[in-house]
């Protein structure tokens, strides 16, 4: 599952970085990241609860997107 979630979380940082993905049950969501944390080379972290808003926890949830 890790690479997996490595993928979900890629996804979020491509679109908090405003660089076009395929839509997907995460689409739109993005991380707390400002442009003095790009000056400041700070890491961008996915939270926990962001995460799980990008993924999907049934089949019927996974049907409808």
């Amino acid at each position: 599952m890790w690479a997996l979630g490595d993928k979900v979380a890629s996804t979020i940082v491509a679109q908090t970085l405003e660089i076009p993905t395929l839509p997907w049950s995460g689409s739109g969501l993005v991380a707390q990241w400002s442009e003095e944390d790009q000056q400041q080379q700070q890491a961008i972290s996915i939270p926990l609860e962001t995460y799980a808003q990008g993924c999907v926890k049934d089949v019927e949830e996974g049907l409808e997107v």
